[in-house]
């Protein structure tokens, strides 16, 4: 199997990591002045610390590319569990062993690597109804920012100007240099209410920086951006909300 770093991104949250206990072997990233209290907080898990003027997230996650590099999958710190969504009635969804959540990120980083897929991941939705056992596996589109693999060897980094959004920019510039994907549809992490947790993005999401990602994503990718549409079962939450629409 391909070898993986498991990292977790954090922020303000030491005692609030939900990740470290879904996953095995996960590797906390906090900024220099918050790693004494993460180190005190999980005492058995390995810490990396940044320079504290590394501030956002894709600025981290580029740090992390470049100071880490190698294979890496990225995992948000507040994950509740992951899922199994091909079951059967009656059968467990959630995969509880940490180990096995490991075993199954690690062999899907080997299939994207024999696909030749760099950026890899698995179903953003953790309702059964949003898998078909017709496409179990997907290779085009966006990968959630929460639960992102990265294989080492591409063309990819995160844009260090933007604060919020670097699951689009990784998604279309894999589109434009790589093209595909690789997503195991069968699984799916959960996670707890980022936007109202304290601490991690919160900190940064605000209307401005919504603008911001959208002002950035739209200059870099044209038209493969788009305004994301009211329908009658959502409306959008802020005029800045986007989807992505992939010209192949």
């Amino acid at each position: 199997m391909e070898q993986i770093t498991i990292i977790i991104p954090s922020h303000l949250r030491a005692e609030k990591v939900s990740t470290t206990n879904i996953v095995s072997g996960g590797v906390l990233c906090v900024a220099e002045a918050q790693a004494d209290a993460y180190r005190n907080a999980h005492p058995n898990t390995e810490i990396i610390a940044h320079p504290n003027n590394v501030i956002g997230l894709p600025p981290k996650l580029e740090w992390i590319r470049k100071n880490v590099g190698g294979n890496l999958f990225y995992l948000d710190d507040d994950v509740k569990s992951f899922t199994r969504l091909y079951t059967e009635k009656g059968e467990p969804a959630k995969v509880d062993d940490p180990c096995m959540v490991r075993e199954i990120i690690e062999k899907t980083a080997w299939q994207a690597r024999q696909a030749k897929a760099y950026l890899f991941g698995f179903n953003h939705s953790p309702m059964p109804q949003s898998y078909s056992g017709h496409k179990p596996i997907e290779m085009s589109g966006f990968i959630m920012g929460g639960a992102t693999g990265l294989l080492g060897g591409s063309k990819l980094y995160w844009n260090e100007d933007m604060k919020i959004g670097g699951d689009m920019w990784i998604s279309c510039l894999n589109a434009y240099y790589h093209r595909r994907i690789f997503k195991d549809m069968r699984y799916a992490f959960t996670f707890k209410d980022t936007f109202v947790n304290e601490g991690g993005l919160s900190e940064f999401r605000n209307i401005e920086r919504e603008k911001e990602k959208y002002d950035i994503l739209k200059r870099f990718f044209g038209n493969a951006i788009q305004p994301k549409k009211d329908t009658r079962f959502a409306k959008r939450k802020h005029p800045y909300m986007i989807t992505m629409d992939l010209p192949f």
